[in-house]
């Protein structure tokens, strides 16, 4: 019997290369509910949500060259209970899912590898598994367009790629593209010392912050950058090295799509030593003025365009050959000192917060790469 094989767009199979270079590409994602998860419901809530999702419905398979492709997973979903076993996802320990979907008395979590979606994307599953969740408790919600469902396999940008759509848009000239240069990279550990990855949770409430922010004429990703920036500054010798921020930037409103896939365009922020001599609020506008910058299109089109450079030079060769080749997260244009994603506020259809307590996302690190996740739910914010 043949085995229909899809090949992956080039962001996608950039996660399973730096994977096999020593990385960790998973996004992770929780939900807490109000009361205990069925496991039964959840079983079948799993089944109709992938079913609305179509990458999440593939394995992964390596032809007799090493190279990988993606195949239709006809097996079931796992919904497992209060598991902590690590396993790898893509393989028979989780019926060749690249997620896997774990209760734990009321909460929700979802791992998921990088290659099936940004940080958007996983969450946006999770929110469609608690959908068809309600659904099969028998509580019924209006999606109204605010999570994805079967209904949106007609919707003709659902598996847009970003790289391709990226190529066709004309943009102009760069205007004032940071490149980074000088940058803080935090201390790697001693020959055999043990590095433990540390993980914290900062929260607030979001009305204080949208306060401050406004009343200041700035907004919330540039000032938490503010306030990491003056924290490595004061726990590390940073001297007149950049602080980089690595700030993904979700694309699908820019350019018309509602894509499941990866789209996301990554900017670079930088933190210069001398605004760390400036008062925090000035510090904190002239971080919001850069950004504004490097969020021009014209300065996110060609870097996007730049980083597929990169992508082609890491999967000219098979996956499954001897040679690893470095992965290029620290060179040129991609080189930062942590990723700050902020998601933003999640919106949930009308019912359905009310059996909802909170939501977390955040991306696992690996190599004591530095990453700080913001989500905002009702007036919440929660930083990892």
């Amino acid at each position: 019997m043949s085995i229909e094989l899809m090949d992956l767009e080039k962001g996608e199979k950039y996660f399973f290369y730096v994977d096999k270079a020593g990385g960790n590409s998973v996004e992770k994602f929780n939900v807490v509910m109000k009361e205990p998860i069925n496991l039964e419901k959840m079983e079948k809530a799993a089944k109709s949500a992938v079913e609305a999702f179509p990458l999440f419905g593939m394995r992964p398979v390596v032809d007799k060259d090493g190279w990988l492709f993606l195949t239709k997973n006809p097996l079931p979903v796992l919904v497992e209970e209060e598991s902590d076993q690590v396993k790898v996802l893509g393989t028979e320990e989780t019926n060749g899912y690249l997620f896997r979907i774990i209760c734990k008395n009321t909460e929700l979590f979802i791992n998921a590898h990088h290659s099936l979606g940004d940080g958007r994307t996983i969450m946006a599953f999770g929110m469609t598994v608690v959908y068809y969740y309600l659904l099969e408790a028998g509580i019924n919600v209006d999606a109204k367009g605010m999570v994805y469902t079967k209904e949106d396999l007609k919707e003709p940008t659902l598996l847009s790629a970003f790289l391709k759509d990226a190529a066709k848009v004309e943009c102009g000239e760069s205007k004032g593209a940071y490149y980074p240069q000088n940058v803080f990279t935090f201390p790697k550990p001693d020959p055999g010392e043990q590095l433990d990855e540390g993980l914290y949770l900062v929260t607030w409430d979001s009305r204080e912050l949208i306060s401050y922010t406004k009343s200041h004429q700035i907004t919330p990703t540039p000032f938490i950058a503010t306030i990491i920036a003056n924290v490595i500054h004061d726990m590390f010798s940073v001297g007149e090295k950049h602080i980089v921020f690595g700030i993904p930037v979700d694309m699908r409103g820019k350019m018309n799509s509602r894509s499941q896939r990866n789209y996301i365009g990554n900017i670079r922020l930088p933190y210069y030593p001398e605004y760390r001599e400036l008062p925090f609020e000035e510090q904190a506008k002239r971080l919001k003025a850069d950004m504004d910058v490097q969020m021009d299109m014209s300065n996110i089109i060609p870097r996007v365009l730049g980083l597929e450079k990169v992508i082609d030079g890491m999967i000219q060769t098979p996956l499954c050959e001897n040679e690893v080749k470095e992965s290029p997260q620290r060179s040129g244009a991609v080189a930062q000192s942590i990723l700050l994603t902020n998601v933003g506020r999640l919106a949930l259809p009308e019912g359905m917060e009310d059996y909802i307590k909170e939501v977390q996302i955040y991306t696992s690190s690996k190599g004591g790469k530095a990453a700080a996740g913001m989500l905002t739910m009702g007036n919440r914010g929660t930083m990892f």
